[in-house]
């Protein structure tokens, strides 16, 4: 239940992600999403000064910031303790493993967090007991599920995939990409995100006919999306990476395809077909959900019911 806008929790990020919302709602704290659109480097020393700011000024006690960013993890460490806060860090996957864990430097930083960070919040057990391999202390909170408008606006003329995309290096795009050309006429796939960063203009037009690529889109736009599409794909090569498309999904009664590893499986178990994010196994899988889609539009259902009870 929300305790809305109570005094003591605020939440900082550095960045407009759906977890940010709903769990700073379902914990009644103020959100302030702090955002910067000049360069990385340059664009942090304004992100640094308003974080201190609204810390210096707040009466709350407690502050939750998210990582990443992890520059936000490590300053917030610093000003919590100079204000006196109690300090709590929601780390994601990306936070917890920077760079996919090829960064010795960040990964040795990230390390160094969860032993100094009073607790830190992660989204299943697996890495609840990676925090504490660490020396750090960690409590299991899942994404609550997100308040999406359900319209159901299909086209009965096509069956729609929307590949939910950040474009970023765990997520298996060319697979997908690969997976189109295996289809038959009449499945289309829609992905979602900044594709500019990984596709040159030539690679955008030698795409399949079927692959549409939406680009970054409001989230207006992007719940009008996911409520059109027949089914979703959401895929990681991480293994314990819970993934926000398939909350959203599970919000507005969606099928879904997504990555075989255990904490999905064990979290999203039904109305859902696994992959192992290879293009041909894609393909299948994208085509059988269309076989046997009322079935697994009925089990979706009873998912969003179980996870609404948790």
């Amino acid at each position: 239940m929300n305790v809305a806008n109570d005094p003591n929790v605020i939440w900082i990020t550095w960045e407009q992600q759906l977890r940010n919302k709903t769990l700073s709602y379902h914990l009644g704290a103020k959100l302030y999403q702090l955002e910067s659109k000049t360069h990385r480097l340059i664009g942090y020393f304004p992100l640094v000064l308003s974080t201190f700011r609204i810390i210096l000024a707040t009466r709350a006690k407690n502050i939750v910031v998210q990582n990443p960013s992890i520059v936000l993890a490590c300053v917030a460490n610093i000003f919590a303790r100079l204000c006196f806060k109690h300090l709590i860090v929601d780390a994601h996957n990306s936070g917890l493993f920077p760079k996919e864990g090829e960064s010795k430097i960040l990964n040795w930083v990230a390390a160094l967090l969860l032993k100094v960070t009073p607790l830190t919040i992660v989204t299943n057990q697996a890495l609840v007991d990676y925090v504490h391999k660490k020396n750090g202390r960690a409590v299991l909170v899942p994404d609550p599920l997100p308040d999406i408008p359900i319209t159901n606006e299909l086209d009965n003329n096509e069956f729609s995939v929307l590949y939910i995309c950040t474009w970023s290096k765990d997520e298996p795009y060319q697979s997908v990409i690969d997976s189109a050309t295996l289809l038959p006429e009449g499945y289309h796939i829609y992905i979602t995100g900044n594709y500019h960063k990984k596709l040159t203009s030539k690679q955008v037009k030698e795409l399949p006919p079927n692959i549409i690529l939406t680009g970054f889109v409001s989230d207006a736009e992007y719940y009008s999306l996911i409520n059109q599409v027949d089914v979703t794909l959401d895929l990681t090569n991480r293994e314990h990476c819970l993934l926000c498309g398939a909350y959203e999904s599970v919000s507005v009664e969606k099928p879904m395809i997504l990555s075989d590893t255990l904490v999905l499986r064990e979290y999203f178990y039904k109305g859902v077909l696994y992959t192992d994010n290879s293009a041909t196994d894609i393909a299948d899988k994208i085509q059988q959900m269309m076989k046997d889609k009322n079935r697994y539009s009925e089990e979706i259902k009873l998912l969003k019911k179980a996870l609404h009870l948790k």
